[in-house]
């Protein structure tokens, strides 16, 4: 089987197909919640880094996680916020969509409950197609 053809098959694949729409995800959730900036803090939220992560959501992942695996410093690290949101949303959506993992991580683990979230999911969804 040559290089190209077994890449291609690899690219077929569907958990790196939500791979890549996970990632895709949250670049949108960064742009909304802090422009892309890392280092972005909102003290009346105490929410921190790239995607505003509170307390509540590092504690709700460690709780997924059985262990105390984030710090709440770690929120400032573009690639642990990542993986703190790619543990919480295919915690409560291994095969959902964009806007519901943007729910879920505006909301909380209740989020596709709440209707607040609702357009939040929208705004996501439109910032991925803004920025393809």
């Amino acid at each position: 089987m040559s290089t190209v053809l077994a890449v291609c098959l690899v690219c077929q694949s569907p958990s790196l197909s939500r791979d890549a729409l996970l990632r895709r995800t949250w670049e949108a959730v960064c742009l909304k919640e802090s422009g892309g900036n890392p280092r972005a803090y909102r003290k009346s939220e105490d929410a921190a880094g790239i995607g505003q992560i509170r307390p509540v959501m590092v504690a709700e992942v460690n709780r997924i996680q059985k262990a105390r695996v984030f710090t709440l410093a770690q929120r400032f690290d573009p690639l642990l916020s990542f993986e703190m949101f790619r543990i919480h949303s295919l915690a409560y959506a291994p095969n959902g969509t964009p806007e519901q993992w943007a729910r879920l991580w505006n909301g909380g683990g209740s989020g596709l409950k709440k209707r607040s979230t609702i357009q939040y999911g929208r705004a996501i969804a439109r910032l991925m197609k803004e920025t393809r």
